[in-house]
Order: C-alpha cells, then sequence, then structure tokens
C-alpha cells in the first residue's frame, strides 16, 4: 500500500511552550490521517515534527524496527501493524508522552518510556513471548492484551487508574494446548480499577495498592473475573475493600488471599479446579450471592452479616452442618437448608446415606 502524501508537505507550526522549549506541530493532511510503511517517512516525520495533530497508521509492510523519536504528542490514533504476522521486529517511542489511543498488533517488543496519558484505550495483539513496558503510563481508560505473552511481558508500573483492564494469555481461544506460556501479572501502585478480566495461562496477579473495583461512571458495572488455567493462579489483593459489582474466580486457582475485602454489592464466586485444595477465608460482611465449588477444604465467613444465598459444594468432604452453625451467629438473614443455604458436601452426603442405610440394616436384620 503507498503511503498518503502529506498536505502539500508536512505543515509546520512552530508553538512557544513554557517561554522556552519550542514544539513543531504537523498537520498531517486534510483528512487527518497518515499510512507508513517505511523508514524515510518515519525519518520525515521526526526530523520535522514533536506533535502529530491526526492518525498514524504503521502497515505491515514496514519491516525493521519502527523508531520515532522527537515526538511527544499524538492527537489521534497510533496504530501499529495489524492481526497478521508482521515484518516489523521493535518498536521504539523514546520520546512520546501523549497519545489518545495506542494499538499494537504483531510486534513482539515495544518500548515508551516516557508515554504517561493515554486517552482511551492501550490494544496489545502479542505473537509469542511479546514484550511491552509502559514504566511512566498512571492514567488510561482501557487496557487490552492478548496472545502467547512471556513471563514478564506486561508491565504498567505507575498506572493508578483504568476503566478496564483485559489480559487474555491465550494463543487460540478454542486449544488450550496451544498456548506454551505462562505469564505473571503486576500492577505495584494501581488503585482504582472499573471491570477486570483476567484469562489464560497466568501463575500470579498482584495489586498491592489496589482498594477499589468501581465502576467511573453511572452507566458500566464493575466486575474481577480470574479465568485461569495452568498452571494454577495465587491472587493477592492485600488492601482491596470494595467490588461495585461481582468478583468470580474460575478455574485452576491454587490461593485466593482478600484479607479486607468487606463489601461486593453483587455475587462473590470461586470455582477452583487445582488439583491442590484451598481454604477460602472471607472477611465479607456484605455481598449478595456466595458460591463456591470445587477442591476447597476450609470455608470461613466469621464476618459476614447480610446476604441472599450461599452455596457451597466442594469435592471432597466437608462438614456442612458446621458451617450453617457457624453462620447462624452472624448472618441475617439467618440459615435455613436448602432455601438460602445449599451445601453438598461429600461428609454431610456420606453422614445422611450411612445414617439411612444403617436404619435400613437394622430393619433388615430386625
Amino acid at each position: 500500500m503507498t503511503s498518503t502524501p502529506l498536505w502539500p508537505a508536512l505543515v509546520v507550526v512552530v508553538l512557544l511552550l513554557f517561554s522556552v522549549a519550542s514544539a513543531q506541530v504537523c498537520l498531517l493532511n486534510p483528512y487527518r490521517y497518515y499510512v507508513v510503511d517505511g523508514p524515510e517517512q518515519v525519518e520525515e516525520l521526526s526530523r520535522n515534527c514533536t506533535v502529530l495533530d491526526g492518525w498514524v497508521y504503521v502497515q505491515d509492510n514496514f519491516t525493521g524496527s519502527f523508531n520515532l523519536p522527537r515526538v511527544t504528542n499524538i492527537t489521534g490514533v497510533l496504530s501499529i501493524g495489524n492481526y497478521l504476522p508482521s515484518g516489523l521486529t521493535d518498536v521504539q517511542l523514546p520520546d512520546l508522552e501523549y497519545v489518545r489511543d495506542f494499538r499494537l498488533s504483531g510486534v513482539k517488543n515495544a518500548s515508551l518510556p516516557r508515554l504517561s496519558v493515554v486517552e482511551d484505550s492501550v490494544k496489545i495483539r502479542s505473537p509469542s513471548n511479546g514484550r511491552y513496558h509502559f514504566p511512566s503510563l498512571t492514567a488510561v481508560e482501557r487496557i487490552s492484551v492478548s496472545g502467547n505473552l512471556s513471563r514478564k511481558s506486561v508491565t504498567f508500573e505507575a498506572l493508578r487508574n483504568a476503566s478496564s483492564i483485559s489480559i487474555d494469555n491465550r494463543a487460540s481461544r478454542i486449544l488450550r494446548n496451544l498456548t506454551t506460556t505462562v505469564v505473571d501479572i503486576s500492577f505495584p501502585v494501581l488503585e482504582r480499577v472499573g471491570a477486570t478480566h483476567i484469562v489464560g495461562n497466568i501463575s500470579s496477579f498482584s495489586a498491592p495498592e489496589l482498594t477499589t473495583i468501581a465502576p467511573n461512571t453511572d452507566f458500566s458495572s464493575a466486575m474481577i473475573w480470574f479465568e485461569p488455567f495452568e498452571p494454577g493462579l495465587s491472587v493477592d489483593l492485600p488492601k482491596l475493600a470494595f467490588v461495585a459489582g461481582s468478583v468470580d474466580f474460575v478455574g485452576v486457582v491454587n490461593n485466593v488471599s482478600l484479607p479486607m475485602l468487606r463489601n461486593v454489592t453483587g455475587d462473590f464466586k470461586i470455582e477452583t479446579r487445582s488439583t491442590e485444595s484451598i481454604a477460602t477465608d472471607l472477611a465479607i460482611e456484605y455481598t449478595d450471592e456466595v458460591e463456591l465449588r470445587g477442591n476447597i477444604d476450609r470455608v470461613a465467613l466469621p464476618n459476614l452479616r447480610n446476604y441472599s444465598k450461599i452455596r457451597v459444594y466442594p469435592d471432597d468432604a466437608f462438614d456442612c452442618d458446621g458451617l450453617a452453625e457457624q453462620l447462624n451467629g452472624t448472618v441475617t438473614p439467618p440459615v435455613i437448608r436448602r432455601e438460602n443455604f445449599f451445601c453438598s458436601g461429600a461428609e454431610t452426603l456420606s453422614s445422611r446415606w450411612g445414617t439411612v442405610v444403617g436404619a435400613a440394616m437394622k430393619c433388615l436384620v430386625r
């Protein structure tokens, strides 16, 4: 594809910034977009512009490294590659500080050391073992990263607030064995997020400063949804206290640590398929429905005050009667079996069948 010519060439306007530095603002063409398919165009942009007023598309026939120094601001979308394998080896944007929307696909490595604000979204579709570094990004509306990711491929060290985060480590949405990598996810200073969706081969998710999962507007819903595959997920959210929505952990879940979580306005669900049994000690006081399934060896809800239903379906022996007694010391409304409390632990079932069989045997003996 041929590039769209500059109109009639790059229109350069020099503006004073803070009375010292100057910015060269380039209006790319009447349609405010520019297609890049060769290094010559990159050199022209870098030589003449610090602000690109419009949208920039880097095509798949661009080969080698895409390196765009000096440009600090792109007012529109920066789109690099598409869903096909790309000839691009890496992306270097050493001076970029602001872009309205950033899209990257088919490129293994990208470095954006000074990017601090993305007004709309960061969308990355990664080939195998991609690595992407955003050390300065503090504000973004949405993050979406998908593909066959490497262990430390996604780092957002400075991000504090986002409306949604989606990380999908799957090479295929159908064939799980095609995903050969495992990813660790860390948001060290993230404080608030809306919808959070984590899927695939994830070994850990850490957000030590996260306190709130809630929508930023009145017209969206918040949720935290983890669907891990192998080798098994460990979640550590030591300060999370409030979720304005639902919480779902469904898959190979090895450990969930939520010591401060008190209020969940929607449902709370853990369905673990891990070979390792987990203990669910939850500090929740208020929620709608609680559902716990799978390889669970202990359930403790000592602070629970208000709920609508509790469902507990462990794989192995479990003392349902003991849990009901514990809950009846604190909860409102009181636990009533088969109305608002459902439990089918093997221990309870076996004891019931044992009682029935024992009574039947006595009758036969008589």
